[in-house]
C-alpha cells in the first residue's frame, strides 16, 4: 500500500485523493466545479486575487469540473482532514449546478417541462434533490467554519433566454422554451443556497443578482453554461462586494 493510501487508511475517509505536500502559502481557497476551474481563459477567482492586490501562491484552485455537491463535500473533508492547506482562511464556495444538470438528464433531458407548472411530474424528486444540495452545502460551510475559515458562498447565473448551443443538452441546441425551463431550476436551487448560507452563517454572494447584466451579451458566456472571462469579471465584483460588505460589518462589530 502506497503511502497516499495508508495516509487515506489512518483518517478514516471514504475515499483518497492524490497526496500533495501541504502548501502554506495559500490563504484562499476556490473550491468548487468549471464556475471555479471551467473552459474560459480567465477564471473569476483568479480576477478576484488581482483585485485584492494578492499574490497568486496564496490563492489555490480547488475546482473540479462536473463535481456535485456530494463528491465536493467528500472531495473538502479530505483537503481539511489532510491539512492541505494549513494557513488558509477563506473558503469561497461555489457549487451545485452539476446537481441541477444531472437531476436535468435523468428526469428530462430535453427541458420539456418547467417546475412552476401544476402538473410538472418531477416535483417530489426535485425536492428531495434540492433537500440533498443544500444539506451538502450546508456541511461544506460547517466543515470550512470549523476549520477557522471565513466561507463565501455564491448563487448561479442564468442562461440566456435564445437559441445557442450547448453541450449538456442531447440535440447540442437550446430553444428559448428550454432554457427559460433551465432557468427556472436554476432559481430553485439559488434559493436553496441562500437557505444554507443563512443556515450557517456564511457570506452569500449574490451572482444571481446581476443576471441583467450577465445575460445582456452573448460576450459574458463562454458556452450556454460556463461564463467567459467578461461574466468572470461580474462575478468577481460580486465577491469583491461582498468582502468589502464583510469587512465593513466585522468594523461595526468590533
Amino acid at each position: 500500500m502506497t503511502w497516499a493510501a495508508l495516509l487515506c487508511c489512518a483518517v478514516g475517509l471514504g475515499g483518497c485523493m492524490e497526496f500533495r505536500l501541504p502548501d502554506p502559502d495559500v490563504h484562499y481557497i476556490a473550491f468548487g466545479s468549471s464556475t471555479t476551474d471551467g473552459p474560459s481563459n480567465r477564471d473569476y477567482w483568479d480576477i478576484l486575487r488581482e483585485r485584492l492586490g494578492e499574490d497568486p501562491i496564496r490563492f489555490a484552485n480547488e475546482g473540479n469540473g462536473g463535481e456535485t455537491t456530494e463528491d465536493g463535500l467528500q472531495r473538502l473533508q479530505q483537503i481539511i482532514a489532510l491539512d492541505t492547506y494549513p494557513n488558509a482562511t477563506t473558503l469561497l464556495l461555489w457549487q451545485g449546478g452539476n446537481d441541477i444538470i444531472d437531476f436535468i438528464g435523468e428526469t428530462d433531458s430535453l427541458l420539456i417541462f418547467s417546475p412552476n407548472s401544476a402538473d410538472y411530474p418531477f416535483a417530489g424528486r426535485l425536492t428531495e434533490l434540492l433537500d440533498d444540495t443544500q444539506a451538502n452545502l450546508e456541511q461544506q460551510i460547517s466543515a470550512a467554519t470549523a476549520e477557522g475559515w471565513e466561507v463565501y458562498v455564491a448563487t448561479f447565473f442564468p442562461i440566456r433566454e435564445q437559441t445557442n448551443s450547448c453541450d449538456p443538452l442531447p440535440l447540442n441546441i437550446l430553444l428559448t422554451p428550454q432554457a427559460i425551463n433551465a432557468n427556472v431550476y436554476i432559481s430553485r436551487l439559488n434559493d436553496r443556497i441562500r437557505l444554507a448560507a443563512e443556515n450557517t452563517g456564511a457570506t452569500l454572494v449574490d451572482i444571481e443578482s446581476r443576471s441583467d447584466e450577465i445575460t445582456a451579451s452573448n460576450e459574458n458566456y463562454f458556452d450556454c453554461n460556463h461564463l467567459s472571462a467578461a461574466g468572470n469579471a461580474i462575478a468577481a465584483d460580486e465577491f469583491l462586494k461582498a468582502f468589502e460588505m464583510s469587512a465593513a460589518q466585522e468594523k461595526l462589530e468590533r
